[in-house]
């Protein structure tokens, strides 16, 4: 029987839609076939491409500050700690998609699983032979880094019958209660307990190298997540203080209301960042950050733990 390549798929727009059409595309099916897990519909001309298509429709984002992931920021100046540089987790989105895939693959009498994002490209079906061939062995099969996360997500590769059942098992409930906030957490966990899990090196991928001389095997193309920090932080006096990091290609424009009547605003080049003292903490109860004059992102402080929120998102200087 085949191996089966599952696609793990977001594509809201014409844009992620080609970059799917592109790898499934690139997919050599002599001996693999393809199933696509979608949170989105299937473009049309895609269904003859593909084995199997899963939509699930429930897209479930995680908002509230505990569910959220810390992300850090230093310089010579000040560390900050924050989980408002993204504005939601979609862990539990990815969880799913991963989930219905492998428990159908199994369901179908499939042995070998190879999981993979849709923002991919297959230069070489080597690589992926070459997993299976792992595949005989190890019970799963994932790509190391020598960065944070210490794991890459995807792509990974499974034996459906030797990996653990845990792996086949959606507890959305018990995964929130541990200290789990990213698939990678997640994926870490349950590869830490198979006693035949085979690490490859991230560099394996040749990710966003198109000059190596042998082809790539998986190019990530995009990120989608948010490139700008938008993040409101407590420092060491209780003041509330503002940090923003533009990672986006163009102009910045942002426009911060406190307490719905005082305004304050910045512009930022591509690459600059700039922060500056909204007041003090204690004294704000409401704040709406208004990005290029159309995304609005709105703190109620009657609402949110102040004490919760100044744990989670803090300042300090490094000097």
């Amino acid at each position: 029987m085949k191996d089966i390549i599952i696609i793990t798929s977001y594509t809201p727009d014409s844009e992620r839609e080609e970059l799917l059409r592109n790898f499934i595309d690139s997919i050599d099916t002599t001996n693999f076939d393809i199933m696509v897990v979608s949170h989105t519909r299937l473009p049309d001309d895609l269904y003859e491409k593909v084995n199997y298509f899963i939509f699930d429709k429930e897209n479930k984002v995680l908002t509230d500050i505990n569910s959220k992931y810390t992300m850090f920021w230093n310089n010579n100046e000040f560390s900050l700690e924050t989980t408002e540089a993204r504005r939601f987790n979609h862990f539990i989105a990815c969880y799913k998609l991963f989930f219905l895939g492998i428990n159908a693959a199994r369901d179908l009498k499939y042995e070998k699983a190879h999981v993979i994002e849709y923002d991919s490209l297959v230069n070489s079906m080597e690589h992926l032979e070459e997993n299976s061939r792992l595949l005989d062995v190890h019970s799963l099969v994932y790509y190391q880094t020598d960065y944070s996360p210490s794991l890459i997500s995807f792509p990974m590769a499974f034996n459906l019958k030797k990996i653990r059942e845990e792996w086949f098992r959606l507890d959305e409930e018990k995964v929130l209660s541990t200290h789990a906030k990213t698939i990678e957490d997640w994926e870490l966990e349950l590869v830490l307990k198979e006693k035949t899990a085979f690490a490859r090196s991230y560099k394996d991928l040749r990710l966003k190298d198109p000059s190596v001389d042998k082809p790539m095997v998986y190019s990530l193309y995009h990120s989608y997540g948010d490139n700008v920090w938008l993040c409101p932080l407590v420092d060491i006096n209780d003041d509330l203080l503002f940090f923003t990091d533009n990672n986006s290609p163009t102009q910045l424009e942002i426009d911060i209301l406190i307490n719905q009547n005082e305004r304050v605003g910045v512009s930022l080049h591509p690459g600059q960042w700039h922060l500056f003292s909204l007041g003090g903490f204690d004294n704000i109860t409401y704040l709406s950050v208004i990005k290029n004059k159309t995304d609005i992102i709105n703190y109620d402080f009657n609402i949110i733990d102040k004490q919760l929120y100044k744990e989670k998102n803090h300042i300090k200087g490094n000097k």
